[in-house]
């Protein structure tokens, strides 16, 4: 069933101008540093979810 509520459809494009995707930096690095501290292996994979505008999983690319 499709969201009927409007930022999931007509104002999805307006996340990039009311949130600078360098804000993102911070929260996503402390993600990285608790699942790489609480993992019990290395990390090769991360399912994403969702998240938004996905900046937070782009920035987490790369991280392995």
């Amino acid at each position: 069933m499709a969201s009927t509520w409007i930022s999931y459809n007509e104002l999805a494009w307006t996340e990039d101008l009311l949130a600078d995707p360098k804000e993102y930096e911070d929260e996503v690095n402390g993600y990285i540093d608790v699942i790489k501290r609480t993992a019990g292996e290395p990390v090769k994979t991360l399912l994403h979810l969702g998240c938004g505008a996905a900046e937070p999983y782009v920035r987490c690319r790369g991280h392995t």
